[in-house]
């Protein structure tokens, strides 16, 4: 028996030896096995997300006015507990996040403490729209120390450079002011008065929004009316509709629910829930 490798021409090698066996080396042949796997696992992923989307809103899903009904008849005896909506957006890392301030027009929220760095004039209108603290250079170690508290924070523009200086501490807690959100003006009493009025929103690491937009005491066209416009608010501050493209489904669940109660509470209950 001879060995010849597949390189050389057969017949030609044949007619040198008569008597010579060729074994030629296998060729292994590759089947296309997992671009089959992957094509049929890629074709039943496509079916399975089709039939998820045919398939309705979850079984627990209510209408906006029986979910308020419940939770108003849930919470009998607490007009003042906080009806709070929690809205599920649709978001990517490469997206900015939503945020953003609202006015309702029946308000939920307790006295806003406005905090103003202005001088000279400025500093006088912002105390006569109401700011609760009002002041310069000299609060910025108090502010460090945690000895004012206060729930927005506004500038004028020749105090910025003052404000950057703790731009590490407002920061992280959403205090600092900037341009783009309106708190860096030369217009300090409409400014105030509108940090007043209107409460501020951001969207979590996870896409949603939370926010308390009524309370149990409220009538259902109150409670209507202010989810309505808090609803318009966070739409346009949803980054297609900023882009003025159209995407589907930019708000992909809304949930209702109460302020939850204390454990020795005298029904011993947690708040409800209801999905809108």
């Amino acid at each position: 028996y001879t060995m010849l490798g597949p390189w050389r021409s057969t017949r030609a090698l044949m007619s040198l030896t008569p008597g010579a066996v060729l074994v030629r080396r296998p060729v292994t042949a590759t089947l296309p096995v997992a671009s089959l796997t992957r094509t049929y696992a890629s074709r039943k992923q496509g079916q399975a997300k089709k039939t998820k989307r045919h398939l309705g809103p979850p079984p627990n899903t209510v209408d906006l006015a029986t979910a308020v009904s419940v939770l108003k008849a849930y919470e009998v005896g607490r007009p003042n507990c906080s009806l709070q909506l929690h809205v599920q957006c649709f978001y990517e890392k490469h997206l900015p996040p939503v945020r953003g301030s609202c006015l309702l027009p029946k308000s939920v929220q307790d006295e806003v403490r406005v905090l103003v760095f202005a001088q000279g004039t400025q500093a006088k209108e912002a105390e006569e729209a109401g700011a609760y603290i009002v002041g310069g250079a000299e609060l910025l170690s108090d502010i460090v120390e945690g000895k004012l508290t206060f729930d927005k924070c506004l500038s004028s523009v020749e105090m910025m450079p003052t404000v950057a200086k703790i731009a590490r501490y407002l920061g992280p807690k959403g205090l600092m002011p900037t341009k783009n959100r309106g708190t860096v003006t030369n217009d300090l009493a409409a400014a105030v008065k509108y940090a007043r009025s209107t409460f501020d929103y951001q969207m979590d690491k996870h896409g949603v929004v939370h926010c308390v937009v009524a309370r149990a005491g409220f009538t259902q066209d109150e409670v209507r009316t202010n989810i309505d416009i808090l609803m318009q608010s966070i739409r346009r501050q949803t980054p297609a509709n900023k882009k003025g493209t159209s995407k589907s489904q930019q708000i992909t669940r809304t949930v209702m629910l109460t302020t939850p109660r204390l454990r020795n509470d005298t029904a011993d209950r947690e708040g409800g829930m209801m999905g809108a």
